[in-house]
């Protein structure tokens, strides 16, 4: 059923229309059509109009119209506010000339654009009317901007429908003065005219008398006090200029055919009904996914989008800058010494490490569980499980990266709540002196096996043990204190002490610094205060991850989730800056552990928009010198426990449970590919190579989440909508001129990962997410999982080559700039 009325105070609305037709009707606000699928018959007066897919339509206030929708018709109807237009102008009339099916004009784009941005907000399920009321205002602006009739025209224009303006001024005034006592006279002098006139020309064009046309908006306005607020009826008579409650009821009767109460109490009922059928049938999902399939293809057309326009100028005359690219892509962590004994693990590790580029494999839990120590136990240890980690990581050309102390295998749904908290059944050091017994252990074990030299192209960390309370899945986090700082420097102290005695030339530091729970002065402060007597560590190392500190009870707090998709740079810039100012800024700075979530249960883990993330993650710190970044986390296998049963569940791996590649996966791919000098770097694009290596680029349209996705706990986020967590569904259009190049013939390859080519999950959500599938259709989703991949070619003839790039949301792309073969050969 058709909304006919706004609330009070509402400047616009929108409703979702299916497969309806509407008979002839009118209403005192202006009406804007927007078809999304299908066509439909529009009758406005005695004017026919055939609106089909993407048509907008404006129907002036007061206009008799109808419509006959085709099948599947779907269709965006929005009633706008005749009465606040004319207030916020300042006019009496307002009359729209509208219509995209007859006439062209650059506004209409723009008003596709912000159709397409209150349609994300509708999937969005956003409570908050800010947003959307921003969007309904800039839709005024283009529409009075460039569609309103002057009121200096209106009297003047042909094409303006002269009974369609003194309508809107007969229905503006009884509008206006509803409430009131309204006489025929008042009307008359107002005009200009006779009474007698418009007491024909009223019965004439409305079918009614003056009378019956003043009650039949008063009844108007009634009607929405009866069936959206409490009112009583007497007061809700008097209020819309009704002289009596007997008269409200009189022709409330007539025209409804039963008394306000009643129909009030029906009207609430029906609407009681309604909601529960709605939530009781597919319908509204299947609307709501019918409106995402539309705004897919509208980003692929760019019709319904904004296409922000970026052009990246490129010298190729210049030798270019130099930058750690190796570093940036070092580090993977795989989680816990016992679980690279798995071979599944090990398989997926030697899959992808040419493509990803990683040197150093991380891991923690050396005296776990299944690694056969006991650290309690006086006497020689058992390195051999060890020894088989070790073995298997060089003979591929690996290195370990060893976390050490004990930490908990933990699991999180959200910072709250965790599926899996497990301590090691050896638990901790029991004091100081067992601590150094055992590393007195490894470091001799460590030097006969490999040797001094070999061990010293490894990396050992010791960091800060945390406080986490659990209390069966609700756990707090309560900050380190000044006492806590100076015990790990003791214990660090001794740890150094006993390793390099055997092995002279280990690289030990540490720290593990949660950058984001600490301001500059209280981190700058802890790393002072570390240096002060202390064993100087060979780097520092820091987390980063989207969560700061919020006080709970007490002095228990726990980590909240922050808007800032710039964390990562961000806080390695202030650890940069607290180096320098302590006399440190040579010191190396490892990023040990990173990721835009710390969920395990969090669907955005195996999305396009991480792949996005991780590209504008890696490009933005190209410019940082001293660092080494380890991304959280390889492999799903690691995250995997009772209620993992799907395909995809949300972990933070880089490939899944099955070794199935993640947008992410190859967001690392088209990063390593990459040249260690750039030409260009801007926040979506990095341009490396020479002349003598040739080119190559790496792009993205990462998009920001919105509010949606903030109110939304990690674990509830959902994998067959992500686009609906999406700021914007904008097509980056980017304009890459590689100037001074010489003359000839090139070859152009590009790969690219969208949510139509080489998404894991955009593929499996095609499958309906089905669990239990069986081993042959896995293998057939690792086999489709691939980069789009295209080769063109392109004479260069003035020495400048540009490329014209259409970036889908959360695109990533590489693209591959050579010499022609023929061109080599001549």
């Amino acid at each position: 059923m058709e909304k006919d009325h706004l609330k009070a105070g509402q400047i616009m609305s929108v409703q979702i229309v299916e497969d309806c037709s509407a008979a002839q009707h009118s209403h005192g606000d202006i009406e804007l059509l927007y078809i999304l699928s299908g066509y439909v018959q529009v009758t406005v007066g005695s004017e026919n109009q055939s609106l089909k897919e993407r048509d907008i339509l404006v129907i002036n206030a007061n206009r008799e119209h109808s419509y006959i929708g085709s099948e599947g018709m779907l269709m965006a109807r929005f009633l706008i506010s005749l009465q606040g237009i004319k207030e916020m102008m300042g006019q009496s009339i307002v009359l729209l000339r509208c219509c995209s099916a007859r006439e062209q004009h650059e506004a209409f784009s723009s008003l596709r654009f912000l159709i397409g941005r209150i349609l994300n907000d509708i999937l969005t399920h956003n409570n908050s009317q800010i947003y959307r009321n921003s969007l309904y205002y800039q839709m005024l602006h283009i529409l009075t901007s460039n569609f309103l009739i002057p009121p200096e025209e209106i009297h003047y224009r042909t094409d303006v429908d002269k009974d369609e303006l003194r309508l809107q001024e007969i229905f503006a005034y009884i509008r206006t003065n509803y409430r009131h006592n309204i006489r025929l006279k008042d009307l008359a002098q107002h005009l200009f005219l006779s009474e007698t006139y418009v007491s024909k020309y009223i019965s004439q064009k409305c079918g009614i008398n003056f009378v019956g046309l003043v009650n039949h908006i008063r009844l108007e306005y009634a009607m929405d006090d009866l069936i959206e607020s409490d009112v009583s009826i007497i007061h809700l008579a008097m209020d819309n200029g009704f002289v009596s409650v007997a008269a409200f009821n009189h022709y409330f009767q007539q025209a409804y055919q039963m008394n306000p109460s009643a129909f009030r109490k029906r009207y609430r009922q029906q609407r009681r009904e309604q909601q529960e059928r709605v939530k009781n049938i597919q319908k509204e999902q299947e609307v709501k996914q019918r409106i995402d399939a539309f705004l897919r293809e509208e980003a692929d057309g760019g019709t319904a989008y904004d296409r922000r326009e970026i052009t990246v100028q490129v010298d190729t005359a210049i030798d270019g800058m130099h930058f750690e690219k190796a570093n940036l892509v070092a580090v993977i962590n795989v989680g816990t010494a016992v679980e690279l004994l798995d071979a599944g693990l090990r398989a997926q590790l030697l899959a992808s490490q040419r493509r990803l580029g990683f040197r150093y494999v991380r891991f923690w839990n050396l005296y776990g569980e299944g690694m056969n120590f006991d650290i309690h136990a006086k006497g020689p240890l058992n390195f051999n499980r060890l020894d088989n980690i070790l073995d298997f990581l060089l003979e591929h050309q690996l290195r370990p990266y060893i976390e050490l102390g004990c930490k908990p295998y933990r699991i999180l749904r959200t910072t709250k709540t965790a599926v899996r908290d497990d301590y090691a059944p050896n638990g901790d050091f029991r004091d100081l002196q067992e601590e150094r017994e055992f590393y007195r252990q490894l470091a001799v074990h460590l030097e006969q096996r490999y040797g001094d030299k070999e061990v010293a192209n490894w990396f050992f960390e010791l960091r800060m043990k945390e406080h986490s309370v659990f209390q069966g899945s609700q756990f707090s986090y309560t900050p380190l204190s000044a006492a806590d700082h100076q015990q790990f420097f003791r214990e660090f102290d001794a740890v150094a002490a006993v390793l390099q005695q055997s092995l002279p030339s280990l690289r030990l530091g540490g720290g593990g610094f949660p950058v984001q729970h600490y301001g500059r002065e209280e981190l700058q402060a802890c790393v002072e205060r570390w240096l002060k007597n202390h064993v100087r560590p060979a780097f520092i190392s820091m987390t980063g991850f989207p969560y700061h500190l919020e006080q709970h009870e007490g002095d228990m707090y726990f980590e909240k989730r922050i808007t800032d998709e710039e964390f990562i740079r961000h806080n390695v810039q202030l650890m940069e800056r607290v180096l320098a100012s302590v006399g440190l800024a040579g010191v190396p700075i490892h990023l040990s552990e990173y990721a835009m979530s710390l969920s395990s249960r969090n669907a955005m883990n195996d999305s396009c928009y991480r792949g996005a993330f991780l590209m504008r993650t890696l490009i933005s710190c190209v410019s940082c010198q001293n660092l080494l970044m380890g991304q959280w986390l390889f492999s799903d296998l690691h995250s995997e426990y009772k209620d993992t049963r799907g395909l995809l569940f949300g972990g933070s791996g880089l490939v899944t449970r099955d070794g199935i590649p993640k947008p992410a996966w190859f967001a690392f791919d088209f990063f390593h590919a990459c040249h260690d000098r750039f030409l260009a770097m801007e926040e979506h694009c990095l341009v490396t190579g020479g002349e003598d290596i040739g080119y190559r680029l790496v792009c993205h349209n990462g998009k920001h989440l919105n509010y949606h996705y903030y109110m939304t706990p990690e674990d509830q986020v959902d994998g067959r909508a992500i686009s609906t967590y999406l700021e914007d569904r904008d097509v980056l259009c980017l304009h890459i001129v590689l100037r001074h190049l010489k003359n000839g013939r090139y070859i152009i390859r590009q790969r690219r990962i969208d949510d139509g080519d080489g998404s894991i999950q955009d593929e499996w959500n095609e499958l309906d997410c089905m669990e239990g599938l069986t081993s042959l259709e896995v293998r057939h989703l690792a086999k489709i999982t691939m980069a789009h991949l295209s080769i063109r070619h392109r004479q260069v003839e003035d020495g400048t080559l540009q490329l014209d790039l259409e970036l889908r949301p959360d695109e990533i792309r590489y693209l591959e700039i050579s010499k022609s073969l023929d061109w080599l050969e001549s």
